[in-house]
């Protein structure tokens, strides 16, 4: 970066140092430029070593990229400065440099310090949804102990009866886990909220002023007092202007000048305002004369001193209705409640705890308290803090209360050489709800200096090289106007302001094409649908289907996909129209867009994003979007889960029909109904089996035969495999993956698929796995409303259009940006509808009685409930920074509202020079589009939008430089859009054309027949070339995707498989039994059937074969197994000695006995086996197969060589009687063939003989050669 030219203030943040310094750098302002050269300079030019700075990053990707920067930096120097041996070690050192983020650095803190901590040196830390399934163990166990004693635990019941919601206790379950994450994000988890308990009974009317609660509260009542005034000012603009009614202004100045006083009283304390309460209550207004005003004016009038009057109402209602004491009163008579709460959730951190001590986990959380932990301790943060020469602070708006902690506990004071270096911007503070607490970032602020001298230091980098000059000006029109310290936490004062700093390419000379354009803004009439204006004659014939079907089409529509429409209309004319060209940087000149260079933002995409990607898709725009939600959706993933379901338990109704309707089994709706009369009581399942045995079905009876027979497979299977090596199966024994890859959307579908195997490998490693438990896993994460992102299905290159939520974005840039749905209301979904919490207001619960069912409010409800509802506001005010700031070369926002209703309520009266809107209107706001609008009403170029709200409008900003493209969009006016091919292509749809399509074949059989025979021939030689491209193959495809390594267990399947009849349904089974299938049997075994064979199979393996093997001798060969910790009690447990002890007195076992010495065990082997032998089914390929061979592995239980001849024995725990066993042994034939071959091939022996023992019944059963 040796070239690059900083700023003054970017080099200041370069150079100072000896103090701690705060860097607050707006978006684009090139921060992470500035760290990374500050990082370079202190290694290259001051002669500091890497490994003794700490860099704290966001993300591991973040940590990553500034790696490579920093190496990129150090090479380019040394290229330079060859031989010099001191940037050559910071080479050597920066890969185990302190680079990451503050998890890694606890992690290693932990790691070092584990003894002190009591923890396993090999202590694993668990993925989020192992965690979470894990605190929901300890919830389940935390609630089953206080229900046991609940008959004496009077607060508990009172909790339950009050919070725990309808039909079970999920409401109490939601509130206990959010106060427990919230908890986590403090120093003091347990202190915080046992001292939300205790405060209960510390309140007192004579103390109450001088309480936070009590602040709040006033704060909260003089914004809703404010709201009315403002109400009430408008109203009597209307009455004292042209139309009012003079009686009508008497009465609103009267309401004026009593809710000032009570605003004053606000002001003042709670008890005065109280005192006061009674000036909330509206007297009835003035009648006026019949003559007195327009009538509608008097009734806007009248409406706008009812909405004031309603606020006011609402406000004395919920607050000021009962006197002070006796709230105080119904609060201390809670306070058991709330203790019983919060101990609850203490006991569930400590239960919590408790599981993962017994497994040797911990979580996220954890290594951040365990390392907040092992610093109380001087002697250990003393050392860490002599690590370090600085500490350097990526992202600082986004710490938590702990991390803040950690940060100041590590970082030595300026005055003993320490070094803090925290960049960052508050206004991009956008995770508040992973506990994120920029009021840190503005305490610092507000403590730091800019002198020079200043012990701590802050600069403001301003300039933003990112966005053009256009957007630059537009996002400062709009923040100072929203931006404030009572709406949003803080001022968008002068060191707020974005500085135009980017650098464009002049303008093309030949098209003029290439400078700053005005940002668009499109505004859609939310109510209303398009069609035909009243009194419009009908259009008749196919022109009038079609142009209904079109009417249809977006009247049908809701708002969000019109607003979808519009921008698919306006990405076709900036791609395909030619109208936007982007500065290639790389290449030095414009060039035309692509889809690649937009993004569509949304606030959230949930349930949004797949609304917007249909219509674009409709309208042949390109585009992806990676979602957070919505995966269990998936219809693909909806299918293997309810499959996986009825593995773990057949009689799943649902979840049975479910896969017997899907593409692996088939069966229609009438073929269900078929089963059922087979059946019709009991479960489905009962059904199924008795249909799959009734001949006179026919076909769905092999169908549903098969079906079972691969079941019972597939729960072995499951039983005896990891959970994802089983997904994996599934997905190729039945074809579903192959299959859901035809349909439309194949690929997203199979990265889906493929995410789900990914995810149960990853439920594999947790401390406790299964099937059953990942299913009670995706269980509970549903019904926590939980859900995981849909699967990449894209990559970064390639030419679509992104669409991702505002998060996401984040640190990106684009160089078209789309900021859709600006009037979609705020999400006001609190955790809980009757409790609120806060950090510095403790829990507030609502008074709640359960046998009158009523929930009244609460004063410490009320004021946590205001103040979250204040920083939820100043968040979503952030986020609409933050996605203002992602646009390089266009802004385009769009948004839906009712815009005649809302547009009167958008116009202020503010003073020309007044830039700050009232915090009082700020505060109102439902969506993004209540704060642009009242914004954009006072910009000269928003006279579209101030005609809708009649009137002169609001007085106009002055000497602002933004330049702003206005289009409010009727319903006629979209309509009319729609109509144009294309989105805007220029050419015109003929919908009667369109409407008079046919089919080919029914054309041809009318007038056009002739003319389509006689265009035949000059076809023919198009129609043969097309033919034989379309017909070409690729030589090789038989084998392509067929696997080059096989066990024999999977070929001896595929054989049996290939026996079978060719016209199989997608799922086949693999092997008939003929006994009860052991799911269906009463009992089971202590262990799954897997782990009992596995079990057997020790025994066997280690069993002294040269000493007596009498059913007593067994038993003690068994014990010391299990004293050598080679077998758990429980799989001793599990073995049943006398039928190995009966096996051992057979030919075969005194045979074993006697050569107890050359006896060889789970002997391993591999083979080549040509691939026209594995896969019989290639036989109709054999030249492409002929060449290639498939690897075989496996392993033989018993090997006896003896001369020129080998014994091989292969133990089985099939569930059989000793005269079944025969019958089971033919199922084996293929793979007992197997081992013969590799026995001869690597012995070079002509004589094997076999055996299958079968260890259930005791007997042995020998396998012929040849068979």
């Amino acid at each position: 970066m040796s070239g690059v030219r900083w700023t003054p203030a970017q080099q200041r943040a370069l150079t100072t140092r000896g103090r701690h310094l705060l860097v607050s750098a707006a978006a684009g302002s090139g921060k992470t430029a500035v760290l990374v050269e500050r990082i370079v300079r202190r290694i290259t030019e001051e002669g500091g070593d890497i490994d003794g700075l700490l860099v704290v990053t966001f993300t591991d990707a973040a940590a990553t990229q500034m790696r490579d920067r920093i190496r990129e930096a150090v090479e380019e120097r040394l290229a330079a400065r060859p031989g010099d041996t001191h940037l050559s070690r910071q080479l050597l050192l920066l890969p185990r440099a302190d680079i990451g983020t503050l998890h890694s650095f606890c992690l290693d803190v932990v790691r070092r310090h584990f003894y002190a901590l009591g923890l396993d040196p090999n202590v694993r830390v668990m993925d989020e949804h192992e965690a979470h399934l894990t605190r929901l163990e300890a919830l389940d166990l935390v609630l089953e102990e206080a229900y046991d004693r609940m008959d004496e635990d009077r607060p508990f019941a009172r909790l339950v009866d009050g919070y725990a919601g309808q039909g079970g206790d999920q409401a109490l379950q939601r509130l206990m886990l959010a106060l427990h994450d919230y908890a986590r994000s403090l120093p003091d988890p347990a202190g915080w909220l046992r001292e939300a308990g205790r405060a209960y009974q510390r309140l007192d009317e004579a103390t109450f002023d001088e309480t936070p609660w009590a602040r709040e509260l006033q704060l909260h009542a003089r914004v809703v007092i404010g709201r009315a005034i403002r109400l009430l000012e408008r109203a009597l603009s209307l009455a004292c202007g042209p139309g009012g009614a003079a009686a009508h202004a008497e009465t609103i100045e009267a309401d004026i000048q009593r809710l000032e006083g009570l605003r004053e009283a606000a002001g003042r304390s709670w008890s005065a305002l109280a005192a006061a309460a009674e000036a909330a209550l509206f007297p009835g207004a003035k009648r006026a004369a019949k003559d007195d005003g327009d009538p509608d004016v008097r009734t806007a009038t009248l409406e706008l001193r009812n909405k004031a009057k309603r606020l006011m109402q609402q406000l004395y209602d919920r607050l000021l209705s009962r006197p002070l004491a006796e709230q105080l009163a119904a609060l201390r008579d809670l306070a058991p409640v709330a203790a019983s709460l919060v101990e609850h959730v203490v006991r569930l951190d400590e239960a919590y705890a408790e599981i993962k001590a017994a497994r040797g986990v911990i979580d996220f959380g954890d290594i951040e308290h365990f390392c907040l932990k092992l610093l109380d301790d001087q002697a250990v943060a003393e050392q860490i803090r002599s690590r370090y020469d600085e500490v350097l602070v990526d992202e600082c708006q986004d710490l938590n209360g702990v991390q803040d902690e950690i940060l100041r506990r590590i970082v030595r004071p300026p005055q003993q050489g320490g070094e803090l270096f925290m960049v960052g911007d508050v206004k991009q503070s956008i995770y508040r709800f992973r506990q994120a607490d920029p009021g840190l970032f503005l305490e610092r602020y507000r403590r730091a200096s800019p002198e020079e001298d200043a012990p701590e230091q802050r600069i403001d980098l301003r300039e933003n090289f990112r966005s053009r000059r256009a957007i630059v000006d537009a996002v400062n029109f709009i923040f100072r106007q929203i931006m404030t310290p009572g709406a949003a936490e803080m001022a968008y004062g002068p060191e707020a302001e974005l500085v135009f700093g980017a650098s464009f390419g002049p303008p093309d000379p030949g098209t003029g094409r290439g400078g700053d354009v005005p940002v668009e803004v499109h505004l859609l009439e939310k109510s209303g649908a398009a069609g035909a204006a009243p009194g419009e004659p009908d259009a008749g014939g196919a022109e009038a289907e079609a142009a209904g079907a079109a009417d249809d089409l977006l009247a049908d529509m809701s708002s969000f996909q019109r607003e979808a429409v519009l921008v698919a209309r306006r990405i076709q004319q900036l791609v395909r129209g030619g109208e936007a060209v982007v500065w290639d940087r790389a290449a030095g000149r414009y060039r035309p867009a692509r889809y690649g260079d937009i993004v569509i933002l949304l606030r959230t995409v949930r349930h949004r994003a797949n609304e917007l990607i249909d219509v674009l898709a409709r309208m042949d725009v390109p585009a992806y979007a990676e979602l957070g939600t919505g995966y269990f959706a998936a219809a693909e993933v909806e299918t293997m889960m309810a499959l996986l379901a009825v593995l773990d338990n057949p009689r799943q109704d649902i979840e049975l029909a479910a896969v017997l309707r899907s593409p692996m089994v088939g069966c229609s709706v009438d073929d269900l109904a078929r089963i059922r009369l087979c059946r019709p009581d009991g479960d489905f399942f009962d059904a199924v089996v008795a249909a799959a045995a009734a001949p006179e079905l026919g076909e769905l009876q092999s169908r549903l035969a098969a079906f079972l027979g691969f079941l019972e497979q597939a729960r072995t299977d499951a039983r005896r495999m990891p959970l994802s090596r089983l997904v994996w199966r599934l997905l190729q024994q039945t074809g579903y993956f192959d299959y859901v890859g035809a349909m439309p959307g194949g690929r997203q579908r199979q990265a889906n698929l493929r995410a789900l195997h990914e995810r149960a490998r990853q439920f594999d490693t947790f401390a406790r796995h299964g099937l059953a438990r990942f299913l009670r896993f995706i269980e509970r994460l549903r019904e926590a409303d939980g859900d995981l992102g849909t699967a990449p299905a894209a990559g970064e290159g390639e030419d679509v259009v992104r669409v991702m939520s505002v998060h996401k974005s984040k640190g990106l840039q684009f160089p078209i940006v789309f900021v859709v749905g600006c009037g979609r209301s705020f999400q006001d979904r609190p955790v809980h509808p009757d409790a609120a919490f806060q950090q510095h207001l403790g829990v507030g619960l609502r008074i709640v009685d359960p046998e009158r069912r009523l929930s009244e409010p609460s004063l410490l409800h009320a004021a946590a409930r205001a103040r979250r509802r204040r920083e939820e506001l100043a968040e979503e005010m952030r986020l609409l920074y933050v996605a203002l700031t992602r646009a390089q070369e266009r802004l385009i926002l769009v948004g839906a509202d009712d815009l005649e209703a809302k547009a009167p309520g958008w116009a202020t009266d503010r003073p020309a020079h007044v830039w700050p809107l009232p915090d009082e209107d700020l505060l109102a706001a439902g969506s993004w589009l209540d704060w642009l609008a009242p914004a954009w009403m006072r910009h000269p170029g928003a006279a579209a939008l101030r005609e809708l709200a009649g009137g002169d409008g609001p007085p106009l900003l002055e000497g602002d430089p933004s330049r702003w493209d206005f289009r409010v969009w009727t319903a006629d006016d979209l309509q009319e859009a729609a109509d144009d091919e294309g989105a805007g292509t220029g050419v015109r749809v003929s919908w009667p054309k369109v409407a008079a399509l046919r089919p080919l074949a029914e054309a041809a059989g009318q007038e056009g027949a002739g003319r389509l025979a006689s265009d035949d021939a000059g076809f023919a030689p198009v129609r043969e070339e097309l033919e034989r491209r379309l017909a070409w193959r690729y030589d090789w495809a038989p084998v392509v995707g067929r696997p080059a390594k096989q066990g024999v267990s999977e070929l001896k399947r595929r054989w049996d498989d290939a026996d079978r009849d060719e016209k199989a349904p997608v799922v086949k089974p693999v092997i008939q039994l003929e006994e009860r299938p052991a799911f269906l049997q009463e009992t089971a075994p202590a262990l799954t059937p897997a782990e009992r064979g596995s079990a057997v199979h020790l025994v066997m393996q280690h069993l002294d074969l040269a000493g007596p093997l009498a059913a007593g001798d067994i038993a003690r060969q068994i014990a010391a197994m299990v004293e050598r910790r080679m077998l758990t009690p429980e799989q001793a447990a599990a073995v049943d000695v006398a039928p190995i002890a009966r096996f051992f007195e057979t030919p075969l076992g005194l045979r074993l006995r006697s050569g107890a010495s050359r006896v060889r065990r789970e002997v391993p082997f591999i083979m080549a086996l040509p691939a026209l032998e594995a896969y019989p089914d290639l036989a109709a390929d054999a030249d492409a197969a002929r060449d290639e061979i498939v690897v075989v592995q496996g392993i033989i239980d018993v090997l006896l060589r003896d001369g020129h001849s080998v014994l091989i024995v292969d133990y089985k725990t099939d569930h059989v009687s000793a005269a079944a066993a025969p019958l089971r042994a033919r199922a084996y034939r293929s793979q007992v063939a197997l081992y013969r071959r590799a026995v001869r091939e690597i012995y070079g022996v002509g004589e094997v003989e076999a055996h299958l023992v079968f260890l259930t019944p005791g007997v042995a059963v020998p396998v012929p050669d040849g068979e």
